[in-house]
């Protein structure tokens, strides 16, 4: 009996100490639950040089024992990670990303979402498959921005063809509607909707009548469903009333105010005139005379700058869009305005092209003190005063032929220049 009490006292204690010894050195167990909003993603058919964004969710449940963390990466060139691709998320909490696909040609494509975590339900990394398909845009031509009609008498009727084409490569029909606004502007002989198999075109006539008004602006619009341009097109429409015979009637009046020399009246007008002509190449003749006209004005009110660059612009016209009397008056107004300017040489580029113009200038119809002897008067002052004394003599050899031939040497060449000069 002692023998079998003594056992008993000695296994109760041990198995309390195996007890307590097992409750503290067993390992707590972790469940970290993460839930996703998709399986795989599709972004079906997207247009080439387009993009197109889907959006996912990794969400860490509110039963989870601990936070789910880890990183999420994309593969494949067409598709892309638009955000920070960590994540450490606490029970309950979630995080959306984004994935954008941008095909680069017209045909299926392929990637991999990967995503390495500490999940407890999933295996790491876990990957989804993405896919999308390039597609051919629907894409069209316009032949022109802008259609300008120019300069039309009024009442008269006149048309122009803007030209619209699916490109044979677009994926389906290019359909729409063609509006045209503005007065004077009309849609000829074009529906309002159209329907383009790809490689199509349709000519769109537009049409234009200017009545009263001198200036007129409208808009064609085709609105459309084209995938890579704005929509509507639009394309300007301009025109004018022809105003010729107001513009020739300025002209006169200037002229006319000229000759009385009230050159800032006369001024006014050809400045009226040029208010109507300018930029409108139908008007190139009428807009050179006008120029001359300002040219002269500007000369004889002493603003020699100005006078020269009027002068220019006469210079810059199409030889062929206006007259040989316009240009050489022109060069005659130059020469006058560049010797009283200074500008020597100027005035001798334009006193030649004066005097060997054809047919021989004899004088301003405007001033007809302006004659040929005084272009070349001033054309010899010039030389001189460049320090060219061989050419003034020369020049002056021919105004003044009873004197010829005259000295080079410059102070009796003064003499003579000033002699001449004082009998003209």
């Amino acid at each position: 009996m002692q023998k079998i009490k003594f056992l008993s006292l000695f296994i109760i204690p041990f198995v309390l100490l195996l007890s307590c010894g097992k409750d503290s050195t067993e390992p707590e167990t972790k469940t970290i639950t993460m839930t996703l909003s998709l399986n795989s993603l599709n972004f079906g058919n997207v247009v080439v040089g387009a993009s197109k964004d889907s959006t996912f969710t990794i969400a860490n449940e509110a039963g989870s024992s601990a936070n789910l963390s880890g990183t999420v990466q994309v593969s494949g060139d067409e598709f892309s990670l638009l955000n920070s691709g960590d994540f450490d998320l606490s029970p309950g909490a979630s995080k959306t990303f984004t994935i954008r696909f941008t095909p680069a040609s017209a045909q299926s494509a392929t990637g991999n979402l990967e995503i390495s975590h500490n999940a407890t339900n999933e295996k790491s990394p876990l990957t989804i498959t993405l896919s999308g398909n390039g597609a051919s845009p629907i894409a069209f031509t316009v032949s022109t921005t802008q259609l300008d009609f120019g300069v039309v008498p009024e009442g008269q009727f006149v048309q122009d063809t803007v030209v619209i084409q699916n490109e044979a490569t677009s994926r389906g029909a290019l359909t729409g509607s063609l509006t045209v606004s503005g007065s004077g502007f009309e849609l000829v002989n074009a529906s309002s909707s159209f329907s383009l198999a790809p490689g199509a075109r349709l000519e769109i006539v537009i049409g234009f009548t200017p009545g009263a008004d001198n200036d007129y602006s409208g808009i064609l619009s085709i609105a459309h469903n084209a995938d890579l341009q704005s929509s509507p097109v639009q394309v300007v429409l301009k025109g004018s009333k022809d105003r010729s015979l107001e513009v020739a009637q300025l002209i006169r009046d200037g002229w006319n105010l000229f000759q009385q020399q009230d050159y800032a009246g006369a001024r006014t007008e050809f400045a009226n005139a040029q208010l109507i002509v300018f930029n409108k190449p139908t008007y190139d003749s009428l807009q050179s005379e006008v120029e001359n006209g300002l040219g002269w004005c500007t000369t004889y009110l002493g603003q020699y700058a100005t006078a020269l660059n009027q002068f220019n612009l006469v210079f810059n016209h199409d030889p062929n869009g206006i007259s040989l009397l316009t240009r050489t008056y022109a060069a005659a107004g130059a020469t006058l305005a560049a010797y009283s300017n200074n500008d020597y040489q100027t005035a001798i580029r334009n006193a030649l092209d004066v005097l060997d113009d054809d047919p021989v200038f004899e004088s301003f119809p405007y001033d007809p003190t302006v004659t040929a002897a005084r272009i070349r008067l001033i054309l010899v002052q010039s030389y001189y005063s460049v320090g060219d004394f061989e050419n003034a003599a020369a020049q002056l050899d021919i105004l003044d032929p009873n004197g010829a031939p005259h000295s080079t040497d410059p102070a009796i060449l003064l003499q003579q220049i000033q002699q001449v000069a004082g009998s003209l």
